[in-house]
């Protein structure tokens, strides 16, 4: 994982290298990189995602550092 910030934005990198064996397909119904890529937009940013020339995978998001204000709908309540 790597993170670089920027006086105007702040960017996260996560890769990782070929698997040794295909995994179980997911049981889950999460968002995953749809969700994720919603997120960035909404707050200005980008996501980029894609496979590395090693055989791994790679997720890059680059957000604003100033961020929007959401609306308060929008936003979770926490516990």
């Amino acid at each position: 994982m790597e993170i670089g910030y920027q006086p105007d934005s702040l960017t996260i990198r996560v890769a990782n290298t070929a698997p040794d064996k295909l995994g179980p397909p997911s049981q889950g119904a999460g968002h995953g990189l749809l969700g994720m890529r919603e997120r960035a937009t909404m707050l200005g940013g980008d996501l980029a995602v894609g496979p590395t020339p090693d055989g791994g995978y790679e997720v890059t998001a680059t957000l604003p550092a100033n961020a929007p204000k959401l609306p308060a709908d929008s936003v979770e309540d926490s516990p």
